[in-house]
């Protein structure tokens, strides 16, 4: 089996896509619906390994030619040849000989000198001196003038490499453009290609499942608050696109604070359907996660059936009757939307927990909401405005609260009987005014009564 032929996969999370020519694999990797940090797989690599570890090649690795190689220029050396024309001296040898023929006639010339006593002190300076001079004043010319000539040669070198270097730096940047100015210019005719798909047929299957009746209209407001809720319900819904993969669609409901919702679906629908496209699309509620930001609900068998102002007719004001039973306050739901959840809707949360059940399995009953009833019997103010407030119930069992009067809230005395709501801390460890340690259940306030 050729290279070309060979059945490749690729990893889109936790999904095997494929088999696939490595003609089509690199279609993708051109087009971007796979990328260079994609897990992909053929029988030639025992495990899944990176894109771009594999032979895969991208249109980048097709078009850009290798870089030109820079041959490095030896340097010149000066006076190199015999018959050259200069009038230095070529040789050293030269030079010292004409420096003793020099010296040689200056003893001659100065030899009479020595008749004269009077004289005989300056002619000997003389003689010593003048032959000397000539012969140094060679030598030093002959080393700077061949400083110079090396300096001058240093510098014809760098000036080539630089050259070769500028040419090839201008090539590879001319091949650059002219690769990025092709893939520019194909790019209006993939938009082309795309806008002139028929969505028709991709519709085809949701509007035959949404005829059957059996889905009901969910605003997504409601979807956002009562999601935990839901789990099984079949629902529709209008959003916009933010993301499409080939067995998914991202759906942006437009809900401050709400995360993207994933719809599995098995139809591909990346030929006919873009981000940021308004679809109406159905589905059976599978999850529900709550994150900081927002939250997020995710569903599954889903199908489009309308879009664009197609889908804009199937948007109403409120959700249908039909989902009713799913709209309702549960500790899941509080938990989700603290600080979205109305007093009344708190305090039918709110159940009376057994003193001893908690005494005995502290941890089980973290976070469970709960209501206490009894007499004020101590209150310490503490930090910020906040308070710790014992309250004795009936039976004489006492609970350490915590509580953080809003503005304008009357505070509480020392003998007030009240019923306070909040959600169970476990138990705590307080000391007594005789230095005694006594374990209580604790309970964080939300509400006084």
């Amino acid at each position: 089996m050729s290279n070309n032929n060979q059945i490749w996969y690729y990893a889109d999370g936790k999904s095997k896509m494929g088999p696939y020519s490595k003609e089509v694999m690199e279609e993708f990797l051109a087009n971007g619906r796979i990328h260079k940090d994609t897990l992909v797989w053929c029988p030639d690599y025992p495990n899944w390994i990176p894109a771009s570890q594999s032979s895969l090649k991208t249109l980048e690795d097709k078009m850009t030619p290798p870089d030109i190689p820079v041959i490095p220029v030896p340097p010149t050396i000066p006076n190199a040849n015999p018959q050259s024309s200069t009038p230095a001296y070529s040789s050293m040898e030269s030079c010292v000989s004409d420096s003793s023929t020099v010296s040689s006639q200056s003893q001659t010339d100065y030899s009479s000198v020595y008749t004269d006593s009077k004289k005989f002190s300056d002619k000997r300076n003389i003689q010593n001196v003048k032959p000397k001079k000539k012969g140094h004043g060679c030598l030093t010319a002959i080393v700077i003038f061949g400083v110079v000539i090396i300096l001058l040669s240093l510098c014809g070198r760098n000036d080539s490499e630089q050259e070769t270097h500028n040419e090839t730096t201008t090539s590879a940047e001319t091949t650059k453009a002219e690769t990025t100015a092709e893939s520019t210019t194909a790019v209006p005719e993939t938009e082309e290609s795309t806008e002139a798909v028929d969505v028709t047929p991709y519709l085809q299957a949701g509007i035959e499942e949404f005829s059957t009746g059996q889905y009901s209209y969910v605003t997504a407001e409601d979807l956002d608050k009562y999601g935990s809720n839901m789990n099984g319900a079949r629902i529709y819904i209008v959003g916009t696109v933010g993301e499409v993969k080939p067995d998914q669609i991202q759906i942006d409901l437009g809900v401050k604070g709400f995360m993207f919702s994933n719809f599995a679906a098995s139809t591909d629908y990346t030929p006919a359907i873009k981000q940021d496209d308004t679809v109406a699309i159905l589905g059976t509620v599978s999850g529900y996660t709550h994150y900081f930001t927002g939250n997020s609900v995710s569903v599954e068998n889903s199908f489009i059936f309308a879009v664009g102002s197609d889908a804009e007719q199937y948007r109403k004001d409120k959700t249908d009757e039909a989902l009713s039973s799913y709209l309702v306050v549960t500790e899941d739901v509080a938990n989700a939307n603290k600080g979205d959840i109305s007093e009344s809707d708190y305090k039918a949360l709110c159940k009376k927990l057994k003193y001893n059940d908690i005494m005995r399995n502290p941890d089980q009953y973290k976070k469970q909401y709960c209501k206490v009833s009894g007499r004020v019997e101590q209150i310490i103010e503490g930090f910020f405005n906040t308070y710790t407030i014992y309250i004795t119930d009936a039976n004489g069992n006492k609970w350490e609260c915590s509580y953080m009067y809003k503005d304008g809230e009357s505070h509480l005395l020392e003998g007030d009987k009240v019923t306070v709501y909040g959600t169970c801390s476990g138990t705590t460890t307080a000391t007594t005014v005789l230095g005694k340690q006594v374990t209580l259940p604790s309970v964080q306030l939300e509400y006084i009564h």
